[in-house]
């Protein structure tokens, strides 16, 4: 938060230009001379003198959002990285979507990859599914493929249900 001498800098600026000094812009504002001289050097200031002195010297006191610069913007979080499905405990603000997806479909639960469903999509999900089936490091077993299949397939056929 700026000072109150930050604040009245701009407004002294304005009111020079005016052709009025420091004790000129004060009477103008119906302050004593000393309150802006006190003003500079105390940690606050009230908002009715700064609006005062501000009117004085043709100016407006305004409040605005603050500008958030591009770069500091931060990404919206992924659902399926909160720690609670524990889906990406290692970095969960740089895991891919995929890398998600893959865990999730891994994890082999009903609950989330019906979630990884609802938040990509299950044409989504079901490419990579694909994908990781064909891939032999999967490390994938015929009892967790059979489990996945089925899961996918009771969220595509409840799906069309819910369409019909």
């Amino acid at each position: 938060m700026p000072s109150p001498a930050e604040l009245l800098e701009p407004i002294l600026t304005a009111a020079r230009q005016r052709g009025l000094d420091q004790s000129g812009l004060a009477r103008a504002a119906g302050l004593s001379p000393e309150s802006i001289s006190r003003a500079k050097r105390r940690p606050s200031m009230d908002l009715s003198t700064l609006a005062s002195l501000a009117d004085a010297a043709g100016m407006t006191i305004r409040v605005e959002p603050k500008r958030v610069a591009a770069a500091t913007k931060v990404a919206p979080p992924k659902p399926l990285a909160d720690p609670s499905w524990g889906l990406a405990w290692s970095n969960p603000d740089g895991i891919s979507d995929a890398a998600l997806i893959r865990a999730a479909l891994h994890r082999g639960s009903f609950t989330v990859v019906l979630e990884a469903c609802a938040i990509y999509g299950v044409e989504r999900v079901t490419t990579e599914w694909r994908d990781l089936v064909t891939r032999s490091e999967a490390g994938l077993g015929t009892h967790q493929v059979s489990q996945v299949e089925r899961i996918l397939s009771n969220i595509r056929q409840g799906r069309s249900r819910a369409a019909a």
